[in-house]
């Protein structure tokens, strides 16, 4: 039996929206990150990962990559799992 464990962190900062959920409040800090800094989606995506025996986000989409600024949303990281 897999079971999925998802959890994600990023420090707070005033220059980019808050985004939970897929949902975006422009009034609020949202969180450092070279993603969207979803936190909610991020981890519900490991814990999904984790369930199906895959390797969790950091593994498919590493933050040391690449040294450009990498912005991409939770969608993308939809269409890269459906796409495997």
């Amino acid at each position: 039996m897999l079971i999925g464990n998802g959890w994600d962190l990023h420090k707070h900062t005033s220059s980019k929206p808050l985004i939970i959920g897929g949902l975006e409040f422009d009034e609020e800090e949202g969180f450092e990150a070279y993603s969207d800094g979803d936190i909610l989606l991020h981890a519900l995506s490991d814990a999904l990962l984790g369930a199906v025996g895959k390797k969790d986000l950091g593994y498919y989409f590493p933050s040391k990559k690449t040294n450009k600024k990498r912005d991409f949303e939770y969608r993308d990281i939809k269409k890269n799992f459906r796409d495997n």
